[in-house]
């Protein structure tokens, strides 16, 4: 029998960077995530391009950054003409296969794949929504959303399932995915498997609710006078949602519970690893691991996710595992965006020229590449933007007057906003050009299908400031 190369992306939704054993937290189980990183690559420097659930995931579908596929906030629909990866795999005679949430918009689009089976929280009709069926033929119909109405708003969410292991999202995603690998026959396959959690509510059934003791979890980063020099939506968010409620014991009965839905979640990774195993797949098959995006869990003394660029919420845990190379770490500067080429490059097709991500073959194989970008972007809707390099971010908001520039060498947890301190004018339109230069060269590239394009704007723009954008 030929041996096909096969891809298994899994997904998390709301995943901190540091909420996994293998990137150095002390306390988290997640021996199978772990297993991946020690026989993959392991990236340090990963971020999100959009800090949403939407826009980040048709980011990774698509190889575009949110304003260039135009899905660019929650339920925005993709770009008309947009080619996604679901596409090009199709054309290479790939079963493409989908599990769990993908938050596509609408919540029904299919994009071409072939097998699906989708669960929304809500988003899709009871009837089309796969996990709400298996939940009613299982005598737990009408409890989807995982909690009791009676607690879901004490301690911002954090509460016990009345659902028990066997029918949460998180073990009927991992049985579908392994269903899926014994159902496939001798295809080539694509198989994206995303899990819902650990996005809030922050929701874990028995015994993952008290797998860890809130009294040991590691607290957050935050002082006193937060939210002190931040954005003006910033600090409505804070009093709106009750973040100056917030204290020790929450943050670390939240924590607790965070940490539940992940071991979980780890424990159907494995399950879907092992069925490659049984089947002899593993020596052909790419596994990435990630996640949309990051979740703030106390830092800055917020829940959740927002409208700001906190480290917390744009790095995102990211594991390659290719079949042939060997346990790494690397430091290199890498987006989600960066996920469509690197699938094409593995299965040794051509990267068709509107995607804006690169591939990380090199950098999987070698640790390093010459060429590599210095600073990654992430966006939230039109109005703010991020640049960030290794010791540096700076974050532009459209609709107020203020910015936000962070020296990450002395201050990793971003406490200290530079933009407006004497002597850091330079470095802030040093940032700032570079994030024009940026938006310049990945705006509005899609276009509908049968349309020739002679001159864009962006073509003009350039010619007039491109050169004294760079200096």
């Amino acid at each position: 029998m030929k041996k096909y190369k096969n891809i298994l992306l899994i997904s998390t939704d709301q995943h901190r960077a540091d909420a996994a054993g293998i990137y150095g937290n002390p306390v988290i189980k997640t021996p199978n995530i772990d297993r991946l990183g020690k026989e993959g690559v392991v990236f340090t420097n990963a971020f999100t391009c959009a800090p949403v659930c939407g826009p980040s995931r048709t980011s990774i579908l698509t190889g575009c950054y949110p304003h260039t596929h135009r899905s660019n906030n929650n339920d925005l629909p993709i770009a008309k003409g947009q080619v996604t990866l679901i596409d090009l795999l199709n054309k290479e005679g790939y079963l493409t296969a989908a599990v769990g949430k993908m938050h596509f918009a609408p919540p029904e689009a299919a994009y071409g794949l072939k097998y699906k089976v989708l669960t929304e929280e809500g988003r899709l009709p009871a009837d089309k929504d796969a996990f709400q069926k298996f939940l009613k033929k299982n005598g737990f119909g009408g409890k989807e959303r995982k909690w009791d109405w009676n607690t879901y708003h004490k301690d911002f969410q954090a509460v016990t399932s009345p659902l028990p292991e066997e029918c949460f999202d998180s073990t009927f995603i991992g049985n579908e995915a392994v269903d899926f690998i014994k159902k496939k026959g001798n295809n080539k396959f694509f198989l994206w498997a995303s899990f819902v959690g650990p996005h809030l509510p922050f929701v874990a059934p028995k015994p993952f609710d008290v797998m860890y003791d809130p009294k040991k979890v590691p607290m957050p980063h935050y002082h006193k006078k937060e939210p002190g020099s931040k954005t003006q939506l910033q600090k409505d968010i804070y009093k709106r949602f009750g973040f100056n409620k917030l204290n020790e014991r929450i943050i670390r009965k939240v924590t607790a519970y965070y940490y539940g839905q992940i071991s979980l979640i780890d424990k159907n990774i494995g399950k879907i690893v092992r069925q490659l195993e049984e089947q002899n797949l593993l020596k052909n098959t790419l596994i990435i691991f990630t996640s949309d995006h990051g979740e703030m869990l106390g830092d800055h003394k917020m829940l959740w996710k927002g409208p700001y660029m906190y480290d917390g919420i744009v790095k995102i845990p990211f594991i390659c595992r290719m079949p042939g190379t060997k346990h790494k770490k690397v430091n290199a500067m890498i987006s989600n965006v960066d996920i469509l080429p690197t699938i094409m490059e593995y299965l040794g097709l051509p990267v068709p020229e509107f995607v804006q991500g690169k591939g990380l073959s090199g950098l999987v194989k070698h640790g390093r590449q010459e060429d590599w970008r210095e600073a990654v972007f992430s966006e939230l809707g039109k109005s703010i933007k991020m640049i960030r390099t290794k010791d540096w971010k700076y974050v532009y908001y459209y609709n107020e007057p203020i910015r936000e520039l962070y020296n990450l060498r002395k201050d990793p947890y971003e406490y200290h906003n530079l933009a407006y301190k004497k002597g850091y004018g330079k470095k802030c339109r040093e940032m700032e050009n570079k994030l024009l230069a940026w938006m310049i060269d990945t705006e509005n590239k899609p276009v509908k299908r049968g349309y020739k394009i002679k001159r864009t704007f962006q073509d003009k723009f350039k010619t007039l400031y491109y050169d004294k954008i760079q200096k």
